[in-house]
């Protein structure tokens, strides 16, 4: 080997160009993050509200509620307010999320991880909704 001689690393020729991450593919990755946290959100303050609602009106001995069902539960749905508006609009932005994740997976020559995990996250979300829905349902 010659004291002149380098070693260069190669560039990609334009059939091997690096692929470049899709716009709608983090867009995806990113809306079904953000429906994840409006959920979460909804979850903890609507956790913390019935909690401190219901709170007084526990028995300390019995652990049970004083008041009647109908009373108690028309003292939760009075303290329901723009906090329930977080349940739908997850929804949405979860909709908006598959199908960004959707028109993602379907562009060429881009990357589709992001796109294929905000599909996946999304999905997930979608069953969660349904779970909750038929919870709610059965409840009734």
């Amino acid at each position: 080997m010659e004291k002149n001689e380098s070693f260069a690393v190669s560039e990609p020729d334009a059939g091997g160009a690096r692929l470049r991450h899709s716009g709608a593919g983090i867009a995806s990755f990113i809306l079904s993050l953000a429906s994840s946290a409006m959920l979460l959100a909804f979850f903890i303050s609507m956790g913390i509200k019935t909690y401190r609602i219901v709170q007084p009106y526990i028995d300390p001995e019995t652990g049970m509620p004083a008041i009647s069902q109908e009373e108690l539960g028309e003292k939760l749905l009075a303290a329901v307010d723009a906090t329930v508006l977080f349940f739908p609009l997850a929804l949405l932005v979860t909709m908006i999320a598959i199908v960004t994740g959707i028109v993602a997976l379907a562009h060429k020559n881009r990357k589709k991880g992001l796109g294929a995990a905000g599909l996946v996250i999304s999905g997930m979300q979608i069953l969660f909704f349904a779970f909750v829905l038929m919870l709610a349902f059965s409840a009734a």
